[in-house]
């Protein structure tokens, strides 16, 4: 033979030297022939699906890398995944033409994404059924971004259309557009428009001695001499954690002998300069002026 020589057998080649049942035929480089055990899987088929030859799995299998450690993707043994590992690509993308939900659940809530033709289905939730909800969108990896929400931050929203609430179904219960803010079923130039009741919340009552001031940081506040009647010498009279120019205050008293007198100065600008002694049921009502940093007398009601 030479080699560009052909052999052809019409019937069976028997090779029995170093043969063994399921072995396959191969040769080296040279093109020396043997009997060798087959390659085996690492995979096994079981008709339905494909999973590790070694069961239970303890293996991960990786894509787009020869370790764990440069892999793009790992699927880990026990149920976990990292997707985009080495942050060169896109993280998760999911394009499903048919309109499916791509679902993330734990033991303590579950994010659910889904496309807006799906009826009955948010096209994003947030649910857990132990902590607070907490969601963030920050754009370009900045501290703040156009959306924030948090249990504990509130809701905090910029965008270019107007802002509706509906609570209990049917019209909107607020509504916030283009600076104007409607409480109710009611839309109007206001910048505060409200469609029902108001009310000013007062805090527990303040028992005051000469030397006190009268906080506002509510709009409404009960006060009482401490002990007995009481002048206010303090500078200033009225304080607040944070006031702005235009506040409104409402005053009462609750005592006819432990009075409250309010004098003129100290913070306050009282109505023809007149001393107002605030006895039971009489009430007095200020506007804060930012530029002359006082508070300004409204009006008075003596009911004694």
């Amino acid at each position: 033979f030479t080699d560009n020589s052909v052999v052809q057998f019409n019937g069976s080649l028997i090779i029995p030297g170093g043969a063994v049942n399921g072995y396959v035929l191969t040769t080296d480089a040279n093109g020396v022939a043997s009997w060798e055990a087959p390659i085996q899987s690492n995979w096994t088929d079981i008709g339905t699906a494909l999973h590790p030859m070694d069961s239970p799995a303890t293996k991960s299998i990786i894509i787009g890398g020869d370790s764990i450690a440069t892999a793009d993707i790992e699927l880990n043994a026990d149920g976990g995944a990292v997707f985009n590992k080495q942050g060169t690509g896109s993280s998760f993308v999911i394009n499903n033409a048919a309109g499916g939900s791509f679902i993330v659940s734990g033991a303590t809530g579950a994010t659910a994404i889904a496309t807006a033709g799906l009826v009955g289905v948010a096209t994003f939730e947030l649910s857990d059924s132990i902590s607070d909800v907490t969601f963030s969108m920050f754009p370009n990896g900045a501290a703040t971004g156009p959306m924030f929400m948090a249990s504990a931050a509130g809701l905090t929203i910029n965008g270019a259309q107007a802002i509706s609430i509906n609570v209990a179904g049917g019209n909107p219960e607020l509504n916030i557009d283009d600076e104007k803010v409607s409480v109710g079923n009611y839309s109007g130039d206001a910048t505060l428009n409200v469609n029902g009741s108001f009310a000013l919340v007062g805090r527990s009552t303040q028992s005051l001695d000469a030397a006190s001031s009268i906080n506002a940081d509510s709009s409404f506040a009960r006060i009482v001499g401490n002990g007995g009647p009481v002048t206010l010498a303090s500078n200033p009279q009225i304080t607040a954690s944070s006031v702005q120019d235009g506040q409104i205050l409402i005053i009462r008293g609750i005592d006819s002998v432990d009075t409250v007198t309010l004098i003129e100065g100290n913070g306050l600008s009282l109505t023809d300069g007149l001393n107002f002694t605030i006895g039971a049921k009489d009430t007095i009502q200020f506007i804060y002026d930012a530029v002359e940093n006082e508070w300004v007398e409204l009006n008075r009601s003596d009911k004694l």
